[in-house]
């Protein structure tokens, strides 16, 4: 669901046509970075979630994110993104942010593997205690696509 007006809008537009679960973004998923959440936009959240009928709200990480990337900024970027939207999804007080896991872009499957696990051990270092999940989606595995 689109975000489009702030992050209470994903649950007005699931809610407008009867869904029972969405899944949203927790900022613009074409972007790296975003301002914190205010707190009367993680209200406004909770009070749109409180009054719905949704009995599943899931996160979707931005498109940008490769934990895998050989780059060292795309990786770094990677890395910072996915923590930041870690906790924007932890102050909606949402269960699983579903990532797509990343493309090893040459370095070959088994180097991508690695990289991606060490990439999330960091971002959960780097991460102050949080109770939402990482939820790794399957993919097709075209290209140098990991995940399938």
């Amino acid at each position: 669901m689109s975000i489009s007006g702030g992050v209470h809008m994903a649950i007005e537009r699931g809610c407008s046509i009867s869904c029972t679960a969405i899944q949203m973004f927790v900022k613009n998923n074409m972007q790296w970075f975003a301002r914190p959440l205010t707190r009367d936009e993680i209200r406004a959240f909770l009070e749109h979630r409180d009054r719905g009928n949704l009995l599943s709200i899931f996160a979707h990480a931005n498109y940008l994110i490769n934990l895998a990337a050989t780059n060292r900024q795309f990786h770094t970027n990677s890395i910072r993104a996915l923590s930041e939207e870690l906790i924007r999804g932890d102050q909606l007080e949402l269960p699983f942010l579903v990532l797509h896991p990343g493309a090893h872009l040459g370095a070959g499957e088994e180097a991508g593997l690695k990289k991606i696990v060490a990439s999330i051990d960091a971002v959960f270092r780097k991460v102050p205690k949080v109770d939402i999940r990482i939820a790794l989606e399957t993919t097709a595995g075209q290209g140098s696509c990991l995940g399938n």
